[in-house]
């Protein structure tokens, strides 16, 4: 799955670069705000997962075709996700790229847009988590991978957008919860996120 997922990913890079030169290029920087949660299996109620607030920053870059409204779009974000149980709390800071298929198009005398595709996660960074009887089970994964879906509206140079992320790979594993049992957690959320493009 990793694997192609990595060659999805990198495929669409490629299509980005090979963008026709009749395209309209435009760059700017994209932030928002993450509340994420992480799904495991096998974990029943003894260890149950809730949203965590986090942030996003970094270059973000559209290719949009005149006149049909159709491109890519891809960024490189700076992304604070985690895992949080009761008040404890664990960081994890992520490189993450997505690059998506674009739509813009008018609805209502306003410009929207439409967009979807495959992101990869590398982490960064991440802080010691502290959780009762686990603790020491807890392996986070340097890798990660899943689709985004998205959309929102264009406010002059303004993209004002809502997106939710739905990991594919694990981000987690959980050894010998009990004497036979492990689990995996992926990360899952909505982001919303502003970006201004030059």
């Amino acid at each position: 799955m990793m694997k192609k997922t990595v060659f999805v990913v990198l495929t669409l890079i490629g299509l980005t670069l090979l963008t026709p030169i009749q395209a309209q290029i435009r760059f700017g920087i994209k932030g928002g705000v993450n509340l994420f949660s992480v799904h495991f299996n096998n974990l029943g109620e003894n260890f149950n997962t809730d949203n965590m607030t986090g942030f996003q920053i970094g270059p973000y870059m559209e290719a949009i075709i005149p006149l049909t409204g159709f491109g890519i779009d891809a960024a490189a974000i700076y992304s604070r996700k985690g895992l949080k149980v009761n008040t404890e709390t664990q960081h994890l800071d992520y490189l993450d790229i997505p690059v998506n298929l674009h739509w813009n198009m008018n609805l209502l005398l306003l410009k929207t847009y439409l967009a979807a595709g495959p992101y990869m996660g590398i982490k960064l960074s991440g802080s010691n988590p502290f959780f009762e009887n686990v603790q020491d089970q807890i392996k986070e994964k340097s890798f990660g991978a899943g689709i985004n879906m998205g959309g929102g509206i264009y406010l002059g140079p303004l993209q004002l957008g809502l997106v939710y992320s739905l990991g594919l790979t694990d981000n987690y594993n959980i050894d010998k919860i009990t004497s036979s049992s492990f689990s995996n957690g992926k990360n899952r959320g909505w982001s919303i996120t502003a970006a201004y493009i030059f």
